[in-house]
């Protein structure tokens, strides 16, 4: 006959139930850490400079390639990446939602909503892109001012809303932003290409890379020129921002000690330059070495 010991039974039944109830507060605690650390991480539909989403290239964008990036350098962190515009970003902040991106310029408006990072990228500058039909009727110029080409009432202009062209080029458009002449609108890129084409449209600012990998996609090689902003420097440095929450001044802290590390590192600067010609790789160097010096 077996005799059974129910003391042990007992005991051993409450301490199962002990360990089950251990695992799960251990396993709920695991969680809100990880819920605490999610960072929103915004696609937006730019390629090349930002997000590529279709075709052969799909996620090798520069914006692509930072995330993978960081996310390899911060595994503490988890980047939800989500597809959205400029606006949907600002509304995001507006929320107190804890959301950062890569690209941004540097506003007084902005470092009020926004935590910015040391310099973190270096790319060649918006240049004006125009049909090739239209170049003879502005002189055929290499550099053309954008004060004096937006005040030209017979020429159409178009712009993207929520993006900051630089702060010179920022006030520029907002002088005229009620004229008739100019349009500012969620638009992407690929969509002004073809206002453009179409005749909606005369000219447009945008990112030398963008366009010649917009036009070669979709068959427009050769349809537009590009000229350099009298306004704007050959190159411009922009910044990581999170906005203005206990997660987002944590991540910012995290990207600064990466981008000290790493930002010089050919790795590095590979991404930045990985779809510009061999004159913008060459900028981007040459600059690189003087700016993130200083920083």
């Amino acid at each position: 006959m077996i005799r059974t010991s129910w003391g042990g039974v007992i005991r051993y039944h409450w301490a199962t139930k002990l360990g089950i109830l251990l695992f799960f507060l251990f396993a709920f605690q695991i969680e809100g850490i990880t819920a605490n650390k999610e960072v929103l991480w915004p696609i937006f539909d730019d390629p090349p400079a930002g997000s590529i989403l279709q075709g052969p290239y799909k996620g090798q964008g520069r914006a692509d390639l930072l995330g993978d990036f960081f996310q390899r350098k911060l595994p503490e962190y988890h980047f939800k990446r989500i597809e959205m515009n400029f606006s949907r970003f600002f509304a995001f902040v507006e929320d107190g939602k804890t959301i950062c991106a890569f690209g941004t310029d540097k506003t007084p408006e902005r470092e009020r909503i926004l935590y910015f990072s040391i310099p973190a990228l270096i790319t060649v500058s918006d240049t004006l892109i125009i049909r090739k039909d239209l170049l003879h009727t502005l002189g055929g110029h290499k550099e053309i001012s954008l004060a004096q080409l937006i005040e030209r009432k017979n020429l159409r202009g178009v712009f993207v809303r929520g993006k900051s062209y630089t702060p010179i080029i920022d006030a520029i458009i907002a002088r005229h932003s009620k004229e008739k002449q100019i349009e500012i609108g969620n638009f992407t890129p690929e969509q002004m290409l073809k206002m453009l084409v179409h005749n909606r449209k005369d000219y447009m600012v945008g990112e030398p890379s963008t366009i010649n990998f917009l036009a070669y996609q979709l068959g427009l090689e050769g349809s537009f020129s590009s000229v350099f902003v009298q306004e704007m420097k050959p190159y411009r440095i922009s910044y990581c921002t999170c906005s203005k929450t206990g997660l987002g001044a944590q991540v910012i802290a995290s990207i600064n000690h990466i981008l000290r590390n790493e930002r010089r590192s050919e790795i590095y600067l590979n991404i930045l330059s990985r779809w510009d010609n061999q004159n913008g790789k060459q900028l981007i160097t040459k600059i690189s070495q003087q700016a993130f010096d200083l920083n």
